[in-house]
């Protein structure tokens, strides 16, 4: 359960962990139900070069409720290359997937730019998505601007392609506001076991504020809209904790 969990992350805390807590509500249009969810993370340094991640999410939507435990492993391998691989289960889910696997490799380029590549295997109960990204990064001292091209192949369905363009600001110590422009088609869950490609149009603007070294304030707006079906404004807060 989510209490488990956070007592767990209470105990593995030490210096050079980072616990977060968040939430998200999402008025849809039409008069259907919200989407509500709620997320609690451990991201725990090992050595210099490596961090592990464990995290819990609940997710509410179309009047099911889905769990699903997550774990990570990020490791940079020099100045210039990373890697991470995550994994998540998510039993007898309706909306989340059943199980999913991510694989990402970063490279640090000349001239303040960074390329990366990212593979996702994704089960859901009746339809498997298979989805490759990659993503060039600029950075301008304290802004960066980014594209992500990403194709995803759901079972017995053609391949889609989506596009976002990524605009932020870092600021202070580690804080920083985005901003997301998404565009193209999505395999997206848009009812109980049912996954759908879509066209879809999103504006996202999130960010997290650190009030000190330990504090942090996360936040999100948006809206996202899922081709004919139904429009959504979603906004998520959400807390940081250093240790």
């Amino acid at each position: 359960s989510l209490v488990l969990l956070f007592v767990v992350c209470l105990v593995l805390l030490e210096r050079g962990t980072r616990l977060s807590v968040d939430f998200s509500y999402e008025d849809l249009s039409g008069g259907r139900d919200p989407w509500k969810g709620a997320t609690i993370g451990i991201d725990k340094r090992v050595g210099a070069d490596r961090r592990v991640l464990a995290g819990m999410h609940i997710e509410e939507r179309f009047d099911t409720q889905d769990e699903q435990i997550a774990l990570g492993y990020v490791q940079r391998v020099n100045d210039d290359w990373s890697f991470s691989m995550a994994g998540d289960v998510a039993p007898d889910a309706e909306v989340l997937p059943e199980w999913s696997l991510v694989a990402e490799v970063g490279r640090a380029l000349p001239g303040g730019r960074s390329l990366g590549l990212r593979a996702r295997h994704a089960s859901y109960q009746d339809v498997d998505v298979d989805s490759l990204a990659a993503t060039f990064e600029q950075y301008f001292e304290r802004f960066r601007v980014a594209y992500t091209l990403n194709a995803a192949k759901p079972t017995d369905i053609s391949t889609s392609f989506g596009h976002a363009l990524r605009f932020a600001h870092d600021y202070a110590r580690d804080s920083h506001v985005t901003l997301v422009l998404g565009f193209g088609e999505e395999a997206e869950t848009v009812a109980p076991g049912v996954v759908q490609v879509t066209d879809v149009r999103s504006v996202v603007l999130h960010g997290v504020h650190w009030q000190s070294a330990a504090w942090g304030l996360a936040w999100e707006v948006g809206w996202h809209e899922q081709g004919d079906l139904y429009d959504r404004i979603r906004i998520r807060l959400g807390l940081e904790r250093r240790f």
